[in-house]
């Protein structure tokens, strides 16, 4: 982590101190002095995490960084290795949202993040039966969540509170069941206090922190090309003000039936808001190309069949019972099908919730959508007990937002800065309240917040030389708090340093070969490459040579920089960035299969010495020993991939004991001493049939887990791989 000195002063906001998140875990505490930024719902507000052991959590976080311009310091790669479907709570508390909110507190983004985000490839759903043991709880209270919902719930989570478990939990649901109309929208902010009534308090009441995956790629998930084009929609969907349709599915399904009283409602609220909405009595759509926003009720559904076309930001889900159960097998029709359609969000329920209406969005949910929230704020405007609804999607997407256009006067150009800059921000644009402050940002640190009008003095001094990030938020007077931004970039040169960072190579950078980095920051005792707020590459002196992996970066959008350090540790001088677009290596070509060419279904286990078996059915992480393999007993795995289309597929491997995987000859992984930890391993591979060979020496645990898949994982078995017809 990388953070340097700003020496600017933090002027107090409007609000007193009471107002900010008293939680706390051991040292851990969600707590803020000085400035506090009041606006929301925009990149500065969003942490995100990404699973640092996987290209595809890798991949879509380089993306959504670089799409929603997400500030370095906002983003922690964390090293997970464990299950990708279900952990427990402790697991989830200790090793997930703890390090998240120390990084948080430890970068001084304490005052301004409401989001807490995951990208793909993190544990979806939370065990935490363990924390209610010797009580007897009713079915329809069972204690596992999801990822999103409980740490929606981080405050009562890291408190080991029980306030999560509930059908009326979540105190920022608007109530509804004493007024006749959709109740005040209102834009979140995690320091703001929440009554029982769903009142916004001065001090007290109850505080939550806004939470979505971006995609599930594991399972029952999407391909990462999947995730990236409904991600890459929803970004482009800000602001449009789209002209279609909401849909809302009235039939005799339970399922159905659960959220029919309140439709008419949210029917005539949209109508005042100009957005059009229907009530069908069908399943779903039928040749529709205007969905706008979907409520549904049904338990399996095949959207290509309805011939209808989901608009770019539209909110689609469905209330089933295991909508967000994205293991293999679970039954149902999973979430992830309106994402693969071009969904901005869904949700789904991680476990069995029964027909109750707490658990799933009202379908108010559009309104406050279509008032101008956020993704993430109109979900959780709408639900009463979000704990078991896992959330998957672009948190910030805002189709009816109204933006401001912000502009900063004080900056000229391309010229260095140096001693004290005074700047001024004005607004224009925005059809709605009047931007009423402004907050202010160097290298994602909030500094200041400023009223209309008045002036900001930045004092460069104290900052290091160099390449440096200005941002300015204004946000409007509305309820919703509407956001625009500038964001520039500035170069400050008080000492004369100099520092640079560039490729030695002039080519696309492609996987499997080696990227070069050529480091230059003269009177430098250390260089440090950093991607993000993430060091990758260290260099002994002031110039010198690095070489990466490009593969450890993902691919897609990369922003690297050069840090130098003094003999006495202090940050010296930042160079500009470094922008370079990660490409996957070229697809390997099919192969040819031996004898006949014909394939049936299975994968061949040999053992060393011992004769051959065909496996088709993988029941568990114990197939190599049904294969007959022993402890310390070398074998081999053979069988063909047979693949409709060219694309980058993944393998997710776990085992004991030593394993070599190769693809047509290609060796892929090496892991001499396996401990079980999560490999994610991705190729390109062209459509067509593709040999898989495994060699490995058994570990005193004859165990190993191998997952294949685009969309989604799957386990090999006789559907995944095939091998020869004798």
């Amino acid at each position: 982590m990388l953070i340097f000195p700003l020496g600017v002063p933090l002027r107090p906001l409007r609000f007193n101190s009471q107002r900010c998140v008293g939680w706390c875990v051991a040292l851990l505490c969600w707590v803020v002095s000085g400035a506090r930024a009041e606006a929301g719902g925009g990149p500065e507000n969003v942490f995100l995490v990404f699973n640092a052991r996987s290209w595809a959590s890798r991949t879509v976080a380089n993306h959504y960084i670089a799409w929603r311009k997400i500030p370095d310091t906002n983003v922690l790669e964390l090293d997970w290795g464990g299950p990708l479907d279900e952990i427990s709570i402790a697991a989830f508390r200790q090793q997930i949202l703890a390090p998240a909110i120390a990084t948080i507190q430890q970068r001084q983004l304490s005052d301004h993040i409401d989001y807490l985000v995951y990208s793909s490839d993190l544990p979806w759903s939370v065990d935490a039966r363990a924390e209610f043991t010797g009580k007897q709880l009713p079915d329809v209270l069972n204690p596992i969540g999801s990822l999103t919902g409980l740490t929606y719930f981080a405050p009562q989570v890291m408190q080991h509170s029980p306030a999560w478990l509930g059908l009326d939990s979540n105190h920022y649901a608007r109530p509804t069941d004493a007024r006749p109309r959709v109740p005040a929208t209102q834009g979140f902010r995690n320091w703001y206090g929440w009554g029982s009534d769903g009142a916004l308090l001065e001090a007290g009441g109850n505080q939550y922190l806004l939470s979505t995956m971006l995609a599930v790629t594991s399972g029952r998930g999407n391909s990462v090309g999947e995730a990236l084009a409904y991600l890459k929609r929803s970004v482009e969907a800000d602001a449009t003000h789209p002209t279609g349709t909401i849909y809302y599915m009235a039939n005799d399904d339970v399922r159905a039936r659960t959220r029919l009283p309140l439709i008419d409602t949210a029917m005539k609220a949209l109508e005042r808001l100009d957005v059009r909405s229907r009530r069908v009595e069908l399943k779903m759509p039928s040749g529709q190309h205007d969905v706008q926003g979907l409520m549904m009720g049904i338990a399996e559904f095949d959207w290509a069949q309805s011939h209808s076309t989901i608009r770019p930001g539209a909110i689609c889900e469905n209330l089933t019972s295991l909508g967000g159960d994205l293991r293999v097998g679970a039954g149902q029709t999973p979430l992830t099908e309106f994402l693969r359609f071009g969904a901005a969000g869904s949700s789904g329920a991680v476990v069995e919730p029964y027909a109750i209406q707490a658990k799933f969005p009202l379908p108010q949910i559009q309104v406050h959508y279509a008032r101008g929230c956020s993704l993430a704020e109109a979900f959780y405007q709408s639900l009463a007990s979000p704990y078991q609804l896992l959330i998957v999607g672009d948190p910030l997407c805002q189709p009816w937002a109204t933006i401001p256009e912000i502009t900063v006067a004080g900056l000229a150009g391309d010229e260095p800065v140096r001693g004290a800059v005074t700047l001024l921000a004005t607004s224009s644009g925005t059809r709605l309240a009047e931007v009423d402050r402004y907050d202010w940002f160097v290298d994602g640190v909030h500094l200041a917040q400023t009223p209309r009008g008045e002036r900001v003095t930045i004092d460069t001094t104290r900052m290091a030389d160099g390449y440096h990030e200005l941002r300015v938020v204004g946000a409007d007077s509305g309820a919703i708090e509407s956001q625009g931004r500038a964001v520039l970039d500035f170069v400050v040169d008080n000492h004369n340093q100099r520092a640079s960072l560039s490729t030695a190579q002039n080519v696309v950078p492609h996987w499997g070969e080696p990227l070069e980095l050529v480091a230059d920051a003269p009177g430098a005792a250390v260089c440090m490459v950093v991607a993000g707020a993430h060091a990758v590459a260290r260099i002994e002196g002031a110039q010198g040579r690095t070489t990466l992996e490009p593969r450890t970066l993902g691919y897609g959008p990369v922003r690297l920089q050069l840090v130098a350090f003094g003999a006495a540790g202090e940050a010296l001088v930042r160079s500009s960035p470094l922008r370079l677009s990660i490409e996957p290596n070229m697809p390997l070509p099919p192969v040819t299969v031996p004898g006949r060419g014909a394939l049936t279904p299975g994968f061949v286990v040999t053992p060393q010495g011992k004769p051959p078996k065909t496996v088709v059915v993988v029941p568990n992480s114990f197939w190599l020993a049904d294969a007959n393999v022993r402890p310390g007993e070398a074998y081999d795995v053979q069988g063909y991939l047979d693949l409709l289309a060219t694309d980058v597929y993944q393998f997710h491997v776990r085992h004991y004991g030593s394993l070599t995987l190769s693809i047509d000859g290609h060796e892929q992984y090496r892991g001499e001493a396996g401990d079980y930890q999560l490999h994610v391993l991705p190729l390109s591979l062209e459509r067509g049939q593709h040999r898989l060979e495994l060699h490995g020496k058994a570990g005193d645990r004859v165990e190993m887990e191998i997952g294949f898949g685009g969309p989604g994982i799957r386990p090999i078995n006789g559907t995944i791989l095939q091998h020869p017809v004798e």
